[in-house]
């Protein structure tokens, strides 16, 4: 169970206002209801629940994660200051009022809600906590948001605390220059290093951070351990597996996932037919499944070592590094597809028949011409993209209003367009053949 911190302890006194369960474990349980994040619960508190139906349509789905509505059809704006005041079509909502449309849907007057919106089993008490946390959303949606600055944060991992700290310095001086003198709206964009341990880190994104930026994740900060707390993480600097949610994760490469699908179309347009792959046993498996799927393919496998000794009409597919030994072992013909971070084609012996996949190959191109190394290309890139995003978001922009900035993100000279691939700007992936001079 992960505690929410110091953020919503603050806003108990706003959801007492409102009658709910106006206590931070009320609060937490509100939070998971309304974003499907159970996994910020104990076992019991999840047992009582509908933890399937709340997975799959948590109200942020349709409502928006600011509570704002409109993202899914009609879905109304569902904070409770809008719920609590009457409206052209219905009385205001209580306690009682709010439980029924919940679980039974219908609105005060006794009139049948839309059959888009499920019916959730809850008892009143999560429906109280769900009611405080939507009177909570309003202030929650803003943090790091002053009257003078838009506060966004880099977390300092201490084995790589020099280049991030170089990265956070980078993005703070290109979000400074874009915003100018006047600022975005009034506000200054505002770069903060964080360290510590990790529940520290975590409760300081929490409280202050507009968003998190360029995270290295890992096992104890993965993307979800902000995300589930409601923080955006924005330009992670790992590679995402394309299965994040984009309404609180954004990027600027293909993922994983579009990275394999590229390899799969180069594989079929090459005339391959039969393909072993080296890789741990997620990424091989994602990519055996694509591979099974395409009817070019005939024959697929995965191991975590290379076997030098295929056969000569079997593809080598490597997924991350090999050994020095292995590529030195490697025969005149072999054909070998590698992903761009495993930068192996320069070791290769003369004859191998080596595809290197570029993903992003618009950013890799920017950093070169503008002679920047990858971190300071991400940086600057980063600043971009975010200046872009929070002007479309406007005056009063939210965490969730951020996210739907993206819309308007849209960097022509790097191929970066956010209205056509939300997730990540750009699907773009070259193959690229050193030894046929591309």
């Amino acid at each position: 169970m992960k505690p929410l911190g110091p953020a919503l302890a603050g806003l108990l006194s706003l959801a007492a206002m409102t009658g709910a369960w106006a206590d931070e474990a009320g609060l937490r349980l509100g939070h998971a209801i309304f974003t499907g994040a159970l996994d910020s619960l104990s076992a019991a508190e999840r047992a009582a629940l509908p933890a399937r139906q709340l997975g799959r349509f948590p109200c942020a789905g349709c409502h928006g994660r600011d509570g704002a509505g409109g993202t899914e059809g009609e879905a109304p704006p569902i904070r409770w200051p809008a719920l609590a005041a009457p409206s052209v079509l219905r009385t205001r909502y209580d306690g009682p009022g709010f439980h029924a449309a919940v679980t039974t849907g219908r609105d005060p007057e006794g009139r049948t809600l839309t059959r888009l919106m499920p019916r959730y089993a809850l008892d009143p008490a999560a429906t109280a906590a769900l009611r405080g946390y939507l009177a909570a959303l309003p202030a929650l949606d803003r943090r790091g948001v002053t009257p003078t600055a838009l506060e966004f944060c880099v977390v300092i991992r201490p084995e790589a605390a020099a280049p991030l700290r170089a990265y956070a310095a980078r993005l703070a001086t290109a979000l400074t220059d874009l915003a100018g003198d006047a600022g975005l709206y009034g506000r200054h964009p505002k770069v903060i290093p964080l360290e510590g341990p990790p529940d520290q880190v975590l409760a300081a994104a929490e409280d202050r951070c507009l968003a998190v930026i360029g995270l290295v994740p890992d096992n104890r900060l993965p993307i979800s351990a902000f995300s589930d707390l409601g923080v955006p993480v924005l330009f992670p600097l790992a590679q995402l597996s394309g299965r994040e949610d984009r309404t609180i994760v954004r990027a600027l490469r293909p993922t994983r996932r579009d990275v394999f699908a590229a390899l799969v179309r180069d594989l079929g347009a090459q005339g391959v037919t039969s393909v072993h792959i080296v890789g741990d046993d997620g990424d091989a498996g994602d990519l055996l499944q694509m591979l099974r799927l395409d009817p070019a393919t005939t024959h697929a496998e995965a191991t975590h070592g290379a076997d030098v000794a295929l056969p000569d009409d079997v593809a080598l597919v490597a997924l991350g590094p090999l050994s020095a030994e292995t590529l030195m072992s490697l025969k005149p013909g072999r054909r070998l597809w590698v992903l761009s971070q495993s930068a192996m084609a320069e070791m290769l012996p003369a004859g191998v028949d080596a595809t290197v996949m570029i993903d992003a190959p618009g950013l890799v191109s920017f950093a070169l011409g503008a002679g920047l190394d990858p971190q300071e290309a991400h940086a600057t890139l980063t600043a971009e993209v975010l200046v872009a995003a929070l002007k479309g978001a406007g005056r009063e922009v939210g965490r969730a209003g951020l996210l739907r900035g993206f819309g308007d993100a849209v960097l022509g000279h790097v191929g970066l367009d956010y209205d056509d691939v939300p997730l990540t700007g750009t699907k773009d992936v070259l193959p690229l053949r050193p030894g046929a001079g591309e």
